[in-house]
């Protein structure tokens, strides 16, 4: 399935809650139409507080597609335009206003995700396993591609971009969708969890991508940083750090391999803790761990592929 199939399926469904709607107001009873609007309106607010952009999604719709196909809101958005359109209580001219502005950014949330082109990143043929962004916008492609190729996989910063839907940034389900992708054929699965700090420290060996959003007000004015506020931010966690916290790479270019202790993990608001776990072998993990222990100890670890070679 891709983003398209995945965005038909969408549209289908929504405007199959649209039919749903609009016999509803017409045939039910004003009793019936109550219980039915509130309902929805309560798994409506239920699954935007517990499921929209949390990881659990993944755990539902465990697909590349999951940023499409994920994305109940015009689902029920469209549900909810049947039943206004067919109001009594309100002009018919209000009502098709209202309705078709409502439709609209139904479409719109559901062609978002993959609407304009990825960034042109600039090709590098070092050979490292660490890739470091070379435009402002993919340091979730740069570290995307980094994790892949720890496992074995070769990728590039331009490939990620391309498959995680990068745009001015890159939404961690985008990140999702191109480790998806590109693991599919391999032995290694993705899986998403939640960020926080201790989940951050209790990783291991296992390198992650922490797609992370820092506030930087909790850093203060005397440390030296190079975060946005409100802007969020991707890293790789190669492993505990001694003392404390964890050894991370920045793909940022002036900043490389260095150590997030706690106070730092402390600062992200917000994020999400994407890795590979092997299918079956779990052997596997061994070679995995191997490579991150060198890579932490600041050995620039040379990939046995060429990245010229992929497209």
């Amino acid at each position: 399935m891709d983003l398209y199939l995945a965005a038909t399926l969408i549209a289908l469904a929504s405007f199959w809650a649209l039919i749903v709607g609009i016999r509803l107001g017409r045939q039910a009873s004003r009793k019936t139409q109550v219980i039915v609007q509130l309902s929805v309106f309560l798994i409506g607010i239920l699954y935007s507080l517990f499921a929209w952009n949390r990881p659990v999604l993944t755990h539902f719709v465990p697909h590349a597609e999951l940023i499409v196909l994920a994305n109940w809101h015009p689902v029920i958005g469209s549900f909810f335009v049947g039943m206004y359109v067919t109001s009594n209580r309100v002009r018919l001219s209000r009502r098709l206003l209202m309705g078709t502005a409502t439709l609209a950014l139904a479409g719109y949330a559901i062609v978002a995700p993959f609407a304009g082109t990825p960034p042109e990143c600039i090709s590098s043929d070092s050979g490292k396993v660490l890739v470091t962004q070379s435009t402002p916008h993919t340091c979730s492609a740069a570290v995307a591609a980094s994790l892949l190729r720890i496992h074995g996989i070769p990728a590039s910063e331009g490939t990620m971009a391309e498959l995680c839907l990068t745009r001015q940034g890159t939404h961690w389900m985008g990140v999702y969708r191109g480790l998806k992708l590109m693991t599919q054929d391999s032995r290694w699965n993705v899986v998403a969890e939640p960020f926080s700090s201790e989940a951050a420290r209790n990783l291991g060996k296992r390198p992650a991508i922490l797609a992370v959003n820092i506030d930087t007000d909790d850093i203060g004015p005397a440390i030296e940083h190079g975060f946005c506020d409100n802007a969020g931010h991707s890293v790789l966690a190669l492993g505990p750090a001694k003392g404390e916290g964890v050894v991370v790479f920045d793909p940022a270019p002036t900043y490389g391999i260095e150590t997030w202790n706690n106070s730092m993990l402390e600062c992200v608001s917000s994020g999400v803790i994407l890795s590979l776990v092997p299918r079956h072998d779990w052997n596997a993990s061994v070679t995995v761990a191997s490579r991150v222990s060198r890579l932490s100890q600041g050995h620039g670890l040379v990939a046995r592929f060429n990245v010229g070679q992929i497209h």
